[in-house]
């Protein structure tokens, strides 16, 4: 029998729509490192639980303690970064919160596939705690950034106050995130 052709095309077998998921899954792998439909948005955000002391004069990268949102595994326990596990185009934010304390310059930045600041950052701030009222945290974003599958993301701070600083987790805390925006 000959399958009867419409205007619109021809009319599709039942075995061929079976097999439609499978190859639409295999499409979509090879051009995004994931199968479709995704049930979420790869998405990481961790933070830090307590206190932590940077050494003056000293780039520190900032290892977290806690997830909140993990649904692609990107960040694991104990961890100084995130592991992108699906590529695509990403957006990456960090947020430090200093102890107050008077002198010196706070630095923070995000760093892409290595820990040197002067060659891996992708986004970085500074500021004077002198200069502002608003306390000693502030954020740092970095633009959307095509990243491919095992790309690491890290968060650097710095602060020259003298002596050491904590990093704190109170009022609005530090931490970083990451999320998938495109393909």
């Amino acid at each position: 029998m000959t399958m009867p052709t419409f205007i619109d095309g021809t009319l599709v077998h039942a075995a061929s729509l079976t097999s439609l998921s499978s190859g639409t899954n295999a499409i979509n792998s090879l051009l995004t490192g994931a199968v479709a439909p995704r049930a979420y948005i790869p998405t990481s955000t961790a933070k830090i639980t307590s206190n932590k002391s940077i050494a003056n004069n000293t780039d520190t990268l900032v290892t977290f303690d806690s997830a909140g949102v993990n649904n692609d595994t990107m960040w694991a326990a104990a961890a100084t970064h995130f592991t992108i596990k699906t590529a695509g185009v990403y957006f990456a934010w960090a947020q430090c919160n200093f102890a107050p304390t008077a002198g010196g310059i706070r630095a923070a930045y995000i760093l892409l596939n290595g820990t040197s600041v002067a060659t891996n950052a992708v986004a970085g701030a500074f500021r004077n705690p002198l200069n502002f009222g608003d306390g000693n945290f502030f954020l740092v974003f970095a633009p959307p950034m095509s990243l491919a599958v095992n790309a690491t993301l890290y968060f650097s701070v710095y602060q020259n106050s003298g002596a050491a600083l904590n990093l704190t987790s109170g009022d609005s805390g530090s931490y970083m995130g990451v999320v998938r925006v495109g393909t």
